[in-house]
This record gives C-alpha cells, sequence and structure tokens, in this order.
C-alpha cells in the first residue's frame, strides 16, 4: 500500500491532499480485491480449503521481499533532506517526543483511524459474508456487488481529493458522514425486502465510504515534520490494531440483538466523523 507519510512530502505538482488521498486508497484496495477475485474463480471450496488459502502467504512473502529491495532504491523525501541539513530533526527519541508534545495529535489520529477502520471493515470487507448469512444473497452476486463498491470507492476517493483541495478535510466530513450514515442505513434496511436493488445501493454506498480517504491529509498535517512518520504511524497502528480488530467482534455480537447492528455500528462512527469536522471546522475558524 503507498505510504502517504513519503507521498506527502515529495509531491510537487499536485496538492498533498489529492496525491496522498488517491495514491493511499487506491492502491490497498485494488491489491485486495484482485487476490479475492483470483481464488475464488481460480479454485473450488475444496481446493480453498486444501492449499488456496496458502496463496495470500505466499503472495505476501513476495510482495514484502520486493517492497524490501524497492525501500533500499528510495531515496529521503526532500523535506527530510532540508531537515537534516539544517539539523532541525528531534535529538531525542521521536515517539518520547511525540508522546510529551502532541497528545492532542495522537487522540485525533486514533480517532480518525477508528472512522476509517471500522467504516471499511464494516461496509467493504465483512458485508458480502452479511449479506449472505444475514439476507441470503448468493455468494457470487454479493462478491459482485462488493467489486461494484469497491471501484465505486475508487473514483470517489478522486471527488474527495478534489473537494478536499477545494473546500478543507472539515467540510468533507460534515458533509460525507452523514451520507455514509444514511445509505448504510438505506442498504441493510432494503436489500432484504427488495434484493434487486442490492448493486446499485451497494454502489452508492462504495461512493460514501470513500469521505475515508480524507483521514491521511488530516492526520498528515497533525504532526509536524521532525517527528511526523512516528507520529503517524504510533497513532495509526494503535488505533488500527484495537478497532481493527474489535470491529468484527463487535458486529458480531451485535448481530444477536439487531440484524441491523452493521448499519447502527456504520450510523455511530459516521457520528463520530461529524463530531470531528466540526472540531477541525472551529479550529480553522479560531486559526483565521
Amino acid at each position: 500500500m503507498t505510504d502517504p507519510r513519503f507521498i506527502s512530502p515529495s509531491s510537487s505538482l499536485i496538492r498533498l491532499d489529492y496525491k496522498t488521498l488517491w495514491l493511499a486508497t487506491l492502491g490497498g484496495v485494488l491489491e485486495f480485491y484482485d487476490f479475492i477475485i483470483f481464488v475464488f474463480f481460480a479454485t473450488t471450496i475444496g481446493e480453498l480449503t486444501k492449499y488456496g488459502w496458502r496463496i495470500a502467504f505466499l503472495l505476501g512473502g513476495i510482495f514484502g521481499l520486493i517492497s524490501v529491495y524497492l525501500r533500499r532504491l528510495l531515496s529521503e523525501t526532500p523535506v527530510f533532506e532540508e531537515l537534516k541539513a539544517r539539523q532541525a530533526l528531534t535529538a531525542e527519541l521521536p515517539l518520547k517526543a511525540v508522546i510529551r508534545d502532541f497528545r492532542p495529535a495522537i487522540i485525533l489520529s486514533g480517532l480518525l483511524t477508528w472512522f476509517l477502520a471500522a467504516t471499511i471493515v464494516v461496509t467493504i470487507l465483512m458485508t458480502p459474508a452479511l449479506l449472505e448469512k444475514g439476507y441470503h444473497v448468493p455468494r457470487l452476486e454479493a462478491l459482485q456487488a462488493n467489486c461494484l463498491a469497491i471501484v465505486c470507492l475508487c473514483l470517489g476517493t478522486t471527488l474527495v481529493g478534489w473537494l478536499t483541495d477545494r473546500f478543507g478535510p472539515a467540510c468533507v466530513l460534515l458533509v460525507g458522514c452523514p451520507v455514509l450514515g444514511i445509505t448504510a442505513y438505506q442498504l441493510y434496511t432494503t436489500v432484504g425486502t427488495n434484493p434487486a436493488l442490492l448493486m446499485p445501493l451497494y454502489a452508492v454506498v462504495g461512493l460514501t465510504v470513500e469521505v475515508v480517504a480524507v483521514v491521511p491529509y488530516i492526520m498528515i498535517e497533525a504532526f509536524p515534520a521532525p517527528i511526523r512518520f512516528t507520529g503517524v504511524s504510533f497513532s495509526y497502528n494503535i488505533a488500527y490494531a484495537v478497532f481493527g480488530g474489535l470491529t468484527p467482534l463487535l458486529v458480531s455480537w451485535m448481530l444477536s440483538f439487531d440484524h441491523l447492528a452493521p448499519a447502527h455500528y456504520i450510523g455511530a462512527v459516521s457520528l463520530l466523523g461529524f463530531g470531528i469536522g466540526i472540531f477541525l471546522f472551529s479550529m480553522s475558524r479560531r486559526t483565521h
């Protein structure tokens, strides 16, 4: 997956938010679904159980070795080289400086990561299985709808980049989060009674999910360049490990009480994103 922390200071022809959002989201999503398509159509259920599941680990190892080789070919970003030349890099352990001086940025980045992780995990990763088990949608049809949603997600990311350039991340969250919550409820309340609307409704959800693509931009802006890599890495990885891991368990537990649990969860994190949008908007008003 493309690292926005490296892209952002390297971008000169395209504004930070547009380039970061497009590359950071598009690469990982397409890699993920390309593998699903290959395994589903190239193997039977028996073959998948016997050896097909090992393909992911094999490809992961190969891509890991390739990434190590490619990393050796990369030079440092112009921003880092300039900081190094001016001896502006932090002299102490970067993580210590992050935890001591940038706790609000850590909290903000953690909440943004929760919003991103929960939205992607539920709407993109969990929904095909939920459609099959909870709404008796055929597996192939659920995967096809999921594919369409991911394509719409990738296309919508360019729109979010443009909107972020034009109006700022706060406005994108203030408008996009309510739309995301509404479309999620529309999908889960309609597909059970009208399965023919699965494709268009899931495509619309895919388009609205792209609001999470604003997250890398906000996180990068939350930390200054000397400790940006450490700040984003620490906040994102800790929060994604916690919320990305707990989300499937929490949604599965909620399903035992309400079949609309995925929609409720997306609605809750949409409110979280909306609240962050209000916070960012108020901060921008103060600075101006």
